[in-house]
């Protein structure tokens, strides 16, 4: 699936839409062969609400997704050098919220060895 475009300002955005439930509002509407750019307030604004609620019901993670951020601290980080670029930054936030998402989406994603190993 293509992800449609996101307008580059916020003053596009639908009123009261970060940019995360935007996207998700987006993926929504294609996903239901619908135009972004064609809906009409109330579709856009329905498409917003639904991808408010697909992102609160991922608010709290599974098991599972707690299970691949711990793989990730475990093969990338614990005892890791204060020097290294991973250790304390953003990047191994993001790195884990990734993995968790892949797993609550089902996706198949490259171990956090395999994709350490691939930097």
């Amino acid at each position: 699936m293509t992800e449609a475009p996101l307008p580059q300002g916020a003053s596009d955005r639908p009123a009261g839409a970060s940019e995360m439930v935007e996207r998700v509002a987006r993926a929504i509407a294609l996903d239901e062969c619908q135009s972004w750019d064609e809906l009409d307030f109330i579709h856009a604004a329905m498409y917003v609400s639904f991808a408010r609620a697909a992102i609160s019901a991922m608010r709290e993670p599974t098991v599972e997704m707690i299970g691949v951020a711990g793989a990730e601290v475990l093969n990338r980080y614990v005892g890791a050098d204060p020097g290294d670029s991973y250790h304390g930054t953003a990047t191994w936030a993001a790195e884990c919220w990734e993995a968790m998402i892949d797993a609550a989406a089902g996706s198949p994603a490259a171990s956090p060895t395999e994709e350490a190993s691939a930097k």
